[in-house]
């Protein structure tokens, strides 16, 4: 081999390891969790990096009991950035149900509950309970009404609370996902998963859900009514998404405004996977307990109804079984349930009502 030839390899290996050398070290982190465990990832579409606010459900009368090995405070929750990085906690703010983290645009995170079932010693992955807002908003908090958001600016007041004024309510994402079915020890109601977006208190972000199935299922599915085609179970990747809620006010207190949320201009039919302005309880008019009750006399406080045929409490939010339900084990120990997969919340930015309802 000539002396140049070798040169000229020499020079082509040395430039051929420095372009791959920077892509080995910031590979991007794999996701947590075997392969029954549903994932759950937040990516930010958005133009801004966005705050990420995490509230955990509570064990109290009228809400389901908090599962064995499921998240009791933001402390057992955890998020990695997936361009690179390891686990970090959240921030608590002003209470230990409730913290944030800041997702940088173009990138996304994993959220994984990292505390184990006090019974069986394992994980179960388990995020039940859980509402997500976003830009430090929480998924629900009322229209012209005040709200404590996180300073997340470094600096001597840091996570300090800042108070603004939603013009148009706000919105979220609802969730409980790998459900074990148990309950001190014990098998118990509640085995099946469910997600949902939330407009029940209007909508400051346009959010998209996307739900992928492991093959084979579980599959998501949706009883969206006759219309419909009845229950639809999806298994390919499909995404769900929420549209903007408009709030007048009669300068006297109440409001009046109009929702784009139940009913999808394109299909006809109601959003699917999203619970309209003034529901908190899917398909029924008038709402028994509107959240938002700053409206003038006589109004009932919901600008529509998901109107699929259904009986109440029926149609906005997709629902899954597990593969296998739970059974007591030698020993006393319960066999997790399987379920898989991905759940990916996308933030895409603020969302604007049109300048007059239509």
């Amino acid at each position: 081999m000539s002396s140049c030839l070798r040169q000229f390899l020499f020079i082509v290996a040395l430039l051929i390891g420095i372009t791959l050398a920077p892509s080995m070290v910031a590979s991007a982190a794999s996701l947590i969790g075997p392969s029954w465990a549903t994932k759950l990832v937040f990516y930010n579409g958005s133009n801004a990096d966005v705050c990420i606010l995490i509230t955990v459900g509570k064990s109290k009368a009228g809400n389901a009991a908090i599962q064995d090995g499921c998240p009791l405070n933001v402390g057992q929750l955890n998020y990695q950035d997936l361009s690179g990085g390891g686990l970090r906690p959240l921030t608590m703010f002003q209470s230990p149900e409730t913290g944030w983290f800041i997702l940088k645009r173009g990138r996304k995170a994993q959220l994984v509950n990292r505390g184990v079932n006090p019974y069986s010693k394992q994980y179960n992955y388990c995020l039940q309970g859980l509402n997500i807002g976003f830009g430090g908003l929480p998924a629900s908090n009322c229209p012209l009404t005040s709200v404590t958001i996180p300073n997340t600016k470094p600096g001597p007041a840091f996570n300090t609370p800042l108070t603004v004024v939603p013009p148009n309510g706000t919105n979220g994402f609802e969730m409980s996902i790998n459900m074990p079915n148990q309950v001190n020890g014990q098998p118990s109601s509640g085995a099946n998963e469910s997600i949902d977006l939330t407009c029940e208190a209007g909508a400051s972000a346009r959010v998209v859900m996307q739900a992928t199935p492991p093959l084979g299922g579980p599959y998501w599915n949706y009883n969206g009514g006759p219309r419909a085609g009845g229950v639809v179970f999806y298994k390919g990747t499909t995404s769900f998404k929420n549209s903007w809620v408009k709030i007048v006010s009669d300068g006297m207190g109440g409001i009046t405004g109009c929702d784009d949320n139940c009913v999808d201009p394109a299909t006809g039919l109601p959003r699917p996977a999203v619970f309209p302005y003034g529901c908190s309880i899917c398909n029924f008019y008038p709402d028994p307990d509107p959240q938002c009750r700053n409206f003038p006399a006589g109004n009932p406080g919901q600008f529509c109804s998901v109107n699929n045929g259904l009986p109440a409490n029926n149609g906005c939010q997709l629902n899954r079984s597990p593969l296998n339900n739970n059974a007591i084990q030698p020993g006393g120990i319960v066999q997790v349930q399987k379920f898989g997969g991905t759940v990916q919340i996308n933030y895409m930015g603020p969302i604007s009502p049109p300048a007059s309802c239509p």
